[in-house]
């Protein structure tokens, strides 16, 4: 019975461990990812990978924003043929072992030691962290530096490795034993037809000389049999090509060397002028090379343009451009203006060189054609989408100037950058005389046979005064008496063209000279010594007459308006005369006064016609209101005296406290009060009072603090103050919780302001004083 109890008791403990294995499962077992993907972050929440379903539609984990690798050591570099062999040992400058999410090793060939390596095209590349060698071949004989940069899997690259100069090399006869397979090597009948590859023997592998005409079958040699370019000048005998052998169109520019067709080549009247294009005249351009003033002068209201003085395509500086910017922008730099007419045509030509990281749409020279009021009518771009990178490269051509222009301006462009730079060079800008046309002076007189111009060859008033040079036509060309007066065009004959002192006053008819033919400035400058100057013969006018200045001293030079005592009157009337003003002058000596009289003018208030006067007692001038032509003794009037400005209401002297005192240093207004009764007080100008103070102060406030500021030093006049202040802020009630102010004086105030973070912000504020 024991026996079974203690079976039955270990088959329970095996059915127990049984029943424990087959229900223990991982935290995810029968779980998966449904159409997505799980993303990994590290500690401070960046995205670090994701595995599952990509963007892509592939499956795979996915390694995001790695830490930069470490920089390789530099690689062991070696000649090798047409090539160089790279060995890089696996080392690391500043790491013990390979970061675990390497993906590659690329290797980088260069021109210049410090050139930056660009990730997107390697020469080759170390795919395993253990080094090794790769062969590279150079495509050139020079030196050149070799850098290695790390790259891991989430493209992340590190700091290149130092560069390491090479240099491929040639293939020379050392690389061959001489004669190390000669004749007695090769059996008798070993090289047969089948043992000889298609193409194998060839122009180059036989010997000069090595086939003879004897070896070749008679009309074995065709056409066909002949490689394009075989048979060179040498191998022709002479006038072997006549005209009948040649195809049409066969001899092309190319083919003629230079001086080889001269005039006597050419048929006469073969070459017409709409067979010709002429670029004409010099560079217009004021500094081309961008080395001078004039491009100093551009650049300098252009933020990111400058004159780079270290850097230029044979010349010692250039017109630079920094593309760097946070959006694609368009960058353009004025370079010239040049007035244009319809059709014009302008060659463009220029040097460029683009950063190996610039990063835009276009590079370009440009014409901005506009018409006389300056509205853009188009633009001609001369330019590339694809520039050459890293090298000086020159672009040319030419632009039409559109129907409606007027003008062109010529501008430097780098289209819809982001980053990197590009430097211009050695620009042109030259009219292109059109193909019926030729350039001004390009036909002198020395390429004209004597003789070969005669009056038969030329049209009727085909020679007009603008195509004969100055002086070119001489007295002694002309008959006598065949120059008449009908034959000189109206006002051909200018001034200049006389001599001086040939007319004189017997030339001149009486009364030919009147005061129109007189230019305005005839007599500017000029001493009119004892002449009256005087308005109308008597009565009343305007007299300057030297004579009656005796009074004023001996010799005395002065102008005097003498309305005279007839008419004592200087009148100023309007344009029909029905309204007028005057200065009058009555009196000899020292009783002489002076009046002033307005004109007639409708008051805007009560509709009345008034006009304002003045007149002179024994101490003081006052103007005073005159209606209808009838003193208004009533009327406000304002009075001058010697010590102050008094304003008289209703013909009463105001009292001696309600006066305006002026003195020599200050002005003193006396009354109380001074009251404004109208709608409105306007300032033309900035309205100043010293019970007012305001201003701005920057306040950078705790985060959900109240912080203030505290201004003093004031001394805004009055006995009671107010202030107010409110945030410059787009972020009201959000951000800014909120703006007071405390402790207002004469002296100052204090600002408070709370805000849900630390930003500076600048508060307006205003101190007013009030009785």
């Amino acid at each position: 019975m024991s026996s079974d109890i203690a079976r039955l008791a270990a088959r329970v403990a095996a059915l127990e461990r049984q029943l424990a294995r087959t229900t223990r499962t991982a935290r995810m077992a029968y779980s998966s990812i449904e159409d997505g993907a799980i993303e990994v972050y590290d500690r401070d929440g960046n995205l670090r990978g994701s595995i599952g379903l990509q963007d892509d539609d592939t499956v795979g984990f996915i390694a995001h924003n790695g830490p930069p690798p470490p920089t390789p050591t530099a690689p062991l570099v070696e000649a090798a043929l047409s090539g160089l062999t790279v060995t890089w040992s696996g080392a690391w400058t500043d790491a013990e072992a390979a970061p675990l999410d390497l993906a590659e090793v690329q290797a980088h060939i260069s021109t210049t030691p410090n050139a930056e390596p660009d990730t997107s095209r390697p020469v080759a590349a170390f795919h395993t962290a253990v080094g090794g060698s790769i062969t590279i071949a150079t495509g050139t004989y020079d030196a050149v530096w070799v850098r290695l940069v790390a790259v891991n899997t989430s493209g992340t690259v590190g700091e290149p490795s130092a560069a390491v100069q090479g240099q491929a090399r040639k293939a020379v006869p050392d690389d061959l034993v001489s004669g190390i397979i000669g004749e007695t090597k090769l059996a008798r009948g070993a090289v047969t037809d089948a043992a000889l590859a298609l193409g194998a023997v060839n122009s180059t592998a036989l010997a000069d000389g090595a086939v003879l005409a004897e070896k070749l079958a008679a009309n074995s040699v065709t056409l066909g049999k002949l490689a394009s370019g075989s048979v060179t000048g040498p191998a022709l005998a002479a006038d072997s090509v006549i005209a009948g052998k040649i195809a049409a169109d066969a001899v092309t520019g190319r083919e003629i060397a230079a001086n080889s067709v001269t005039a006597s080549e050419i048929a006469a009247g073969s070459v017409t002028a709409d067979k010709l294009t002429i670029v004409g005249g010099a560079n217009i351009l004021a500094d081309p090379s961008f080395e001078g003033a004039v491009t100093a002068a551009l650049v300098s209201t252009v933020s990111y343009a400058s004159q780079d003085k270290t850097f230029g395509s044979g010349s010692a500086a250039s017109l630079k451009i920094d593309a760097t910017s946070a959006t694609a922008v368009y960058r353009d730099v004025p370079i010239a203006v040049i007035p244009v007419s319809v059709g014009d045509q302008l060659y463009i030509a220029y040097d460029y060189y683009v950063s190996t990281d610039w990063v835009g749409a276009s590079i370009n020279m440009h014409v901005r054609w506009e018409n006389a009021a300056g509205t853009i009518i188009g633009y001609s771009v001369l330019g590339t989408n694809s520039p050459v990178r890293g090298a000086w490269t020159r672009i040319a051509g030419t632009v039409t100037a559109p129907a409606g222009s007027s003008r062109g301006h010529l501008r430097a462009q780098s289209a819809q950058a982001t980053a990197g730079a590009v430097w211009w060079d050695n620009a042109a800008l030259r009219p292109v005389v059109p193909g019926v046309q030729i350039v001004d002076g390009a036909i002198t007189a020395p390429k004209i046979l004597a003789g070969a111009v005669t009056t038969d060859k030329l049209i009727a008033l085909a020679v007009t005064a603008e195509k004969i040079a100055s002086l070119a036509v001489t007295t002694d060309k002309l008959d006598a008496l065949s120059v008449t007066a009908d034959k000189l065009a109206v006002n051909s004959v200018t001034a200049t063209k006389i001599a001086a002192g040939v007319i004189d006053a017997t030339h001149i008819k009486a009364g030919a000279i009147t005061a129109e033919k007189l230019d305005a400035d005839a007599i500017n400058g000029k001493t009119i010594t004892g002449a009256t100057i005087r308005t109308a013969a008597s009565g009343g006018r305007i007299v300057m007459d030297s004579a009656r200045l005796t009074a004023y001293g001996a010799g005395a030079q002065k102008i005097v308006l003498d309305p005279n005592n007839d008419s004592p009157f200087l009148y100023f009337t309007s344009d029909d005369g029905t309204n007028f003003a005057y200065l009058q002058v009555t009196g000899t000596g020292s009783a002489a006064k002076f009046f002033i009289n307005s004109g007639k003018f409708t008051d805007s208030t009560d509709g009345k016609t008034y006009r304002w006067r003045t007149f002179q007692g024994e101490d003081l001038w006052v103007a005073e209101r005159v209606e209808d032509g009838t003193t208004t003794s009533s009327g406000g009037r304002l009075q001058l005296s010697k010590s102050a400005v008094v304003l008289k209401a209703g013909g009463t002297t105001p009292s001696s406290d309600s006066r305006l005192q002026l003195t020599e240093d200050t002005a003193v207004l006396t009354a109380d009060r001074v009251t404004l009764t109208a709608p409105a007080v306007r300032a033309a100008g900035v309205f100043r009072a010293d019970n007012i103070s305001m201003g701005s102060v920057t306040i950078t406030p705790v985060p959900d603090t109240p912080t203030s500021v505290t201004l003093s030093g004031g001394a805004v006049k009055g006995t009671t103050f107010r202030a107010w202040a409110t945030p410059m802020t787009a972020a009201p009630g959000t951000q800014v919780k909120g703006v007071s102010v405390s402790s207002v004086s004469s002296a100052g105030l204090t600002i408070w302001l709370t805000r849900s973070n630390n930003f500076a912000t600048i508060v307006n504020w205003q101190l007013i004083g009030e009785d």
